[in-house]
């Protein structure tokens, strides 16, 4: 699994909110076959408000979980590089570069 906190520009919480609306609707198809292609079983992404500013967690799960990011910024898919346009501007984030610092680490599980 790979779980990524990242945080949102202060000034785009609304255009994050629509970006999150398309790929619910109008790029649904497209965001489907985008993680499938990245053999994702799940890919969930959460809108975290603090007093420290607004983050995004951003959940995927599946044999593809690892290497999705790296392999996505690799693509010349016209969705894909849609996408990651989508979330430089969003985030400020160069996804073809590995983040800074150490990577989430999962602590506590529990499942029913």
């Amino acid at each position: 699994m790979g779980m990524m906190l990242v945080p949102l520009k202060a000034d785009k919480v609304t255009a994050w909110h629509s970006f999150a609306e398309e790929l619910n609707s109008q790029r649904k198809a497209d965001f489907a076959e985008f993680n499938k292609r990245y053999k994702l079983t799940k890919h969930e992404a959460w809108l975290c408000e603090t007093p420290a500013g607004a983050f995004v967690c951003a959940i995927h799960e599946g044999p593809g979980a690892a290497d999705m990011i790296p392999s996505v910024a690799k693509s010349s898919n016209a969705f894909d590089k849609w996408f990651i346009s989508k979330l430089s501007e969003l985030h400020g984030i160069d996804v073809s570069k590995p983040p800074t610092g150490k990577l989430p680490e999962r602590k506590i599980f529990w499942t029913a």
